[in-house]
């Protein structure tokens, strides 16, 4: 009888784990669910409406290293400084090596150089396969004038896989007919550092400085633009480092970016400076603005040239692009998955519109010139691509535009 009794409590003990490891499973897979939920909010940059979801999930978990490094990065990406440092630092108290939270405290650290190079070393030291270490990495290497580092770090991000098929199809066609020797000026981010890294890793029109507009505003930056990348700018260290934003008469902020671009436009027209300068079309036009009439639209890039534009189209250049793209290298997302950033994961598919602006401008060229059959041509060319896209058919109403003005050349 007491063998029975012992064989029923064992099994009773045995059912009540189960029980509680049934339950620890189910709560665990519960909780990686709403993380992923709100994670969805973040990465549609709906940070107000997945922070306090976040702050629910680390008061039931405190122990979750993943929410509390996500926590923190929401509280920075609101502006909450102070909170992201916070939880940041607890994240690494759970997790010393914890790569993400490195790079936020790095991120949260601005402008404290020292922090920021201590974290971003330290996250690339607690995890080599981390591309967005690797990214900081790259704007740390620019400020020490280190270029080998500079270009490592283009290498790893194309290793690490920070790279989509897409993006990096996208930086070889934005090099690709360039004039020689070009300064190729581009918003920054996902139309720069594609570009660089087919210039490093595949040794592909590595005579293009590709330079993001920002840079131009910041001294560490200019000094690489003119000492690395071989731009002529017309000023001396002190010169730079004085540099400050300003306003017009008008009350307009003339930021130092724009007088760093004025003095390299000014050089051209002076005959000073020798090398083509285009402009990327994904730069907003009031950057560009006062010398606007000077750019001629060449397709995947803006040419200055000294005497104004005439206004023509070059159809010659904007059919060679069409001719080079091929449709299926840009299939696909165009931000990786490894890409904690937002606003990247959420816009860098839109870059692609550059490519579908190019067809429905060589299309309306070709109606005008009343080559209507050629021009349907590029448009069932343009909707097939479309559809290929992460972005999808967002050409319609161009497109519906483009055949009405095909029916009255008919």
């Amino acid at each position: 009888m007491e063998k029975y009794f012992m064989i029923r409590s064992i099994r009773v003990i045995v059912v009540i784990f189960i029980q509680i490891a049934f339950v620890s499973v189910c709560y665990s897979q519960q909780e990686r669910s709403n993380l992923d939920d709100v994670l969805k909010l973040v990465f549609e940059i709906k940070y107000e409406q997945a922070l306090p979801l976040l702050e629910e999930i680390i008061n039931k978990d405190e122990s979750n290293i993943k929410a509390r490094t996500w926590l923190a990065e929401t509280y920075r990406r609101l502006g909450r400084t102070d909170d992201a440092i916070k939880s940041a630092r607890i994240a690494l108290s759970l997790d010393p090596c914890n790569s993400f939270a490195h790079i936020v405290l790095a991120q949260a650290s601005y402008p404290n150089a020292d922090s920021i190079s201590v974290h971003v070393n330290k996250a690339i030291e607690c995890d080599s396969t981390d591309p967005n270490a690797w990214l900081m990495m790259w704007g740390e290497a620019i400020k020490n004038a280190d270029l080998e580092m500079r270009n490592k770090s283009l290498r790893k991000l194309v290793e690490t896989g920070f790279f989509t098929k897409a993006a990096l199809a996208y930086g070889r066609l934005e090099l690709a007919f360039l004039p020689p020797n070009s300064i190729y000026i581009t918003n920054g981010d996902m139309d720069t550092y594609p570009a660089q890294a087919v210039q490093v890793t595949e040794n592909f029109r590595t005579d293009v400085a590709v330079i993001e507009k920002e840079h131009f505003g910041i001294p560490w930056a200019c000094r690489f633009i003119r000492d690395y990348q071989k731009v002529s700018l017309p000023f001396t260290d002190q010169q730079i480092e004085a540099m400050n934003d300003s306003m017009d008469a008008n009350g307009n902020i003339i930021t130092k970016a724009d007088k760093v671009f004025k003095a390299l436009i000014v050089q051209k027209q002076n005959n000073q400076a020798h090398r083509p300068v285009t402009i990327a079309p994904t730069v907003n036009e009031s950057f560009v603005s006062p010398y606007i009439n000077n750019f001629k639209y060449k397709g995947m890039f803006y040419l200055w040239q000294p005497q104004p534009d005439d206004g023509t189209v070059d159809t010659l250049m904007l059919k060679k692009y069409l001719s080079s793209i091929n449709t299926d290298s840009f299939t696909g997302p165009w931000a990786s998955l490894k890409d904690r950033s937002p606003v990247r994961r959420f816009y860098t598919n839109g870059v692609v519109r550059i490519l579908f602006q190019i067809a429905l401008t060589y299309s309306e060229e070709l109606i005008k010139a009343n080559r209507i059959d050629e021009s349907e041509k590029t448009l069932e060319w343009l909707e097939s691509f479309e559809k290929k896209t992460e972005a999808g058919e967002i050409c319609k109403d161009e497109i519906k535009r483009l055949r009405s003005l095909m029916k009255q050349h008919d």
